[in-house]
């Protein structure tokens, strides 16, 4: 049975908790899990067993991780308006990034790992210096609840999907908005 056929490989199991969002190692090692009381368990992408262990628990939902681009770190969005970076290999917390001041729901590292952006329901996409946990660029401007962020593939540009119907690009370093599109629901 081969990967390209669909059928199912690997279910993996013993979480608590719905899980909101998955990530791989970029080597493809591990799966790291976004999930409700999530414990920073990860999950070996062959053989679908637990690596690294279940961490102190954590009170709020995590809504997306991701890892940065060299698989030493592992950020984390959360429910209580926090972004938050975790050692990957001990799963000690090193760093939290305060300023949203409503759920995050998504977290992504820029291309050289110097970064991260975070969208949340307070209607903000923030950029962070990763090492120090300091702003960066703030790209506010109320445009509704912000379900996601991705960064371009140069570290340029970030773009965010919203509640609004909208995605919006962003120049990273300025938080400028240089591009808008708004979709159509069925029936307008």
């Amino acid at each position: 049975m081969g990967s390209g056929d669909g059928a199912l490989l690997r279910t993996l199991e013993g979480h608590e908790y719905g899980v909101n969002s998955v990530a791989w190692l970029p080597d493809g090692r591990l799966l790291a899990p976004g999930e409700q009381g999530w414990h920073g368990a990860g999950w070996g992408g062959g053989d679908g067993r637990c690596r690294a262990g279940r961490r102190e628990r954590y009170e709020y939902g995590v809504n997306s991780v991701a890892w940065s681009p060299d698989g030493r770190l592992l950020a984390s969005a959360s429910d209580d308006g926090t972004v938050r970076v975790w050692e990957a290999g001990t799963g000690a917390l090193l760093r939290t990034l305060e300023g949203h001041t409503a759920w995050v729901n998504s977290v992504a590292w820029s291309p050289d790992g110097r970064l991260l952006a975070s969208a949340s329901d307070d209607g903000t996409v923030r950029v962070w210096e990763a090492g120090t946990g300091g702003a960066a660029a703030d790209a506010g401007g109320a445009h509704g609840l912000v379900n996601s962020v991705a960064w371009s593939p140069d570290g340029r540009l970030l773009a965010s999907g919203s509640r609004d119907d909208t995605v919006r690009v962003w120049e990273a370093g300025t938080g400028r908005c240089c591009g808008r599109w708004r979709g159509t629901r069925p029936g307008e």
